[in-house]
């Protein structure tokens, strides 16, 4: 609602009760005109802008006012929609970050993944479905191992493997009677099937090229180099360079690239986070450099192919 409508309706309220406000109609009526009216887009640019920068989200939960209607009964319209839209709006977060963070591990980006998972937790951290904290913990756990067992199944990783790791987990989890272990569990789970995504993409190289693969995309975001990821593993960064060309049939920095455009294409399809963040959270700092090097394997710009996905 813009600060004329505002001010339309105090000057309304305030003249029934004073009828000497007449005599400044016409410095009031001026005042009126002079006010700034909030566009619908400014107002989309500024809830975003303040949810990226202090509350790490893709935007401020609002909702836009019609000011013919709202003022017709002020009161009623403006309580029972926020009363509404905004649990509404928390809802489609929590449900965009869990799709975000099933993205990551089908990728096997852990960094990104445990990233998502803490946006996550805050997201879900008053939702009590039993009166025990355990049990509530428990529950977490048992959602995770779900949630992620089917999206590991939806990239082709065989039942069988599937079946194993979440047994092992889901026994786990009824054998965890603390509330922190559990806790620190449920990060475990997230790292055991980003580890087994990893190792299903890339089972066919040697064991050095899958260890440089594995440290890659468990830190997608961060800066990353040959000589960083030989440093890492205390080997030569030359003599890696070559066998992962070897191996893959494309040189690290391709790799890399290649990856984290992928990781981005994944959101991009499955979330509505700006592309500014998308890019930060694949590791390109630059949005510009991002959209050069998405335009560069995708033959489209992130906002087409967004559109071309939705």
């Amino acid at each position: 609602m813009s600060e004329r409508a505002i001010f339309r309706f105090t000057c309304r309220k305030y003249y029934q009760k004073n009828k000497n406000l007449y005599t400044y109609r016409e410095a009031l009526a001026q005042y009126y005109h002079n006010l700034p009216v909030l566009s619908s887009a400014a107002l989309h640019q500024f809830a975003q802008t303040v949810g990226e920068c202090l509350f790490e989200t893709s935007s401020l939960p609002y909702y836009l006012i019609d000011e013919g209607n709202y003022f017709k009964n002020q009161s009623v319209t403006l309580v029972a929609n926020y009363e509404t839209v905004l649990p509404m709006r928390l809802l489609e977060q929590r449900y965009e970050h869990s799709t975000a963070l099933i993205c990551a591990v089908k990728q096997g980006n852990l960094f990104l993944a445990q990233k998502l998972y803490q946006s996550l937790i805050t997201d879900i951290s008053h939702i009590h479905r039993s009166k025990s904290p355990i049990r509530n913990a428990q529950n977490l756990c048992i959602i995770m191992n779900s949630l992620l067992r089917s999206a590991l199944q939806e990239i082709g990783i065989h039942p069988y493997l599937l079946d194993k790791l979440s047994g092992e987990i889901a026994i786990k989890i009824e054998n965890t009677q603390l509330y922190t272990a559990l806790q620190s569990f449920c990060e475990q789970i997230l790292i055991k099937y980003c580890e087994l995504a990893q190792s299903y993409r890339y089972q066919n190289v040697k064991p050095l090229v899958h260890e440089a693969i594995t440290y890659s995309l468990a830190n997608l975001s961060d800066n990353l180099s040959v000589q960083i990821v030989a440093d890492t593993l205390h080997v030569n960064p030359d003599y890696l360079s070559h066998l992962f060309r070897q191996e893959t049939g494309q040189n690290f920095s391709e790799f890399i690239n290649q990856e984290r455009i992928r990781q981005a294409a994944a959101l991009l399809k499955s979330t509505s986070y700006p592309i500014k963040q998308i890019a930060l959270l694949v590791g390109y700092n630059n949005t510009s450099y991002f959209t050069k090097q998405f335009q560069k394997y995708q033959n489209i710009t992130p906002s087409k192919y967004r559109q071309s996905n939705n």
